[in-house]
């Protein structure tokens, strides 16, 4: 009768133990599904970056061909284009601007420019030699990622003689 006792208390505290590693064996599983979880919207967003940042380039390219474009003599008001040495530019940094069409050149349909006059002026670039004067452009494009809510803003001068 002892020995029957002691064999099960023995089984009493295998099945404690057994509960203890498959309870610590549930915890590392949930961890993992938690992990592997922020890794996919760590991935998405990553993603959303670098389509809303394409958007934005292909914006730029098509700025710079209207730029090309347009007459030099008299600098053209309407969509998208702001003459700054007359009129004060655009808010372009605040996300109600690209929310009016009217603001900016649309291309397709998640992305736009705007193109800023800032006079005939010389510029002095970053390795300290001037580029003699020259029409000076500031070119403003905004993308958008698939989801909507990622965005980019970027900016270059545009230079022309």
């Amino acid at each position: 009768m002892k020995y029957a006792r002691a064999g099960w208390r023995h089984r009493g505290v295998t099945m404690i133990v057994t509960l203890i590693f498959l309870m610590l064996a549930s915890l590392l599983g949930i961890a993992a599904i938690t992990s592997t979880k922020w890794q996919i919207l760590m991935a998405r967003n990553a993603q959303q970056k670098t389509t809303s940042f394409a958007r934005s380039e292909n914006a730029r390219v098509a700025a710079e061909n209207r730029v090309q474009q347009l007459s030099r003599a008299a600098f053209p008001s309407g969509q998208g284009l702001y003459d700054s040495t007359i009129n004060a530019p655009p808010d372009v940094t605040n996300k109600e601007f690209w929310q009016v069409s009217a603001n900016f050149v649309a291309v397709g349909a998640t992305s736009g420019y705007v193109i800023e006059h800032l006079g005939y002026k010389s510029i002095t670039l970053d390795d300290r030699t001037t580029s003699g004067e020259s029409h000076v452009y500031r070119l403003t494009t905004h993308g958008v990622g698939d989801d909507g809510t990622t965005e980019t803003i970027a900016q270059c001068l545009y230079l022309e003689d």
